[in-house]
């Protein structure tokens, strides 16, 4: 741990694993893990995802960058009040629903510790149109964009068993000061900003996804 940084530390209120399964969005059925059951009980996590969790789309869900999907329960109230009706942990397909650890707190590079497991943060995470026919709004992925409240992925640095309830904290903070909403920031509303995108880049725990889409944002502006 660096020395003199001041924890910030969160609360899991809850943990969610699915498989995928048909969903429908417009004229088509699409396979999705979207929908994920609560989990009570200690469960394992492993390098690419939590026990019994599985993604259908490996290209952009899952794998060792995207291991575990957080979302922040403090945004819940706000869909709730925005579109008239219910939003409650796991609405968005999230595997932990964490409360204490926003976008504007965490950054792209911090370690993390629940339990025994420890993880990195790599990147936002970004809606898509499956949470769109999740809800049966299709302005759902916009309007997230818009807001920043994204939630973001980890990586699993240290495999171990997690628990409901329990407290996971910044136990040391990434060198640049880049958050998960500054990176949303650039990535949806200022991405002709040459110099932040480089300084987003240089962070070395960025997932390899991001990196190739700033990469082609930069070279597109070029």
């Amino acid at each position: 741990m660096r020395e003199g940084i001041s924890l910030i530390s969160g609360t899991i209120e809850s943990i969610r694993v699915g498989k995928p399964a048909s969903l429908h969005y417009k004229s088509k059925i699409v396979q999705s893990a979207i929908y994920k059951d609560e989990v009570h009980h200690p469960i394992h996590v492993s390098k690419t995802n939590l026990e019994g969790d599985k993604q259908s789309d490996l290209n952009h869900h899952g794998g060792p960058d995207k291991a575990i999907c957080v979302y922040p329960s403090e945004h819940y109230p706000y869909w709730s009040e925005k579109i008239g009706q219910l939003f409650k942990a796991g609405d968005f397909g999230e595997n932990l629903t964490i409360f204490g650890l926003t976008e504007d707190k965490v950054r792209i590079g911090d370690i993390l510790k629940a339990d025994g497991c420890l993880f990195q943060v790599t990147q936002p995470r970004e809606p898509c149109y499956k949470i769109a026919a999740r809800h049966n709004i299709d302005q759902l992925p916009f309007w997230i964009r818009a807001s920043g409240y994204s939630g973001y992925y980890l990586r699993v640095l240290e495999e171990g068993i997690l628990t409901k309830g329990s407290v996971i904290e910044i136990i040391d903070r990434a060198p640049q000061s880049i958050t998960i909403a500054y990176a949303n920031q650039i990535m949806h509303h200022d991405s002709s900003n040459r110099e932040a995108i480089q300084s987003i880049l240089s962070v070395d725990a960025l997932s390899e996804s991001w990196k190739e889409k700033f990469s082609r944002v930069l070279a597109s502006a070029k």
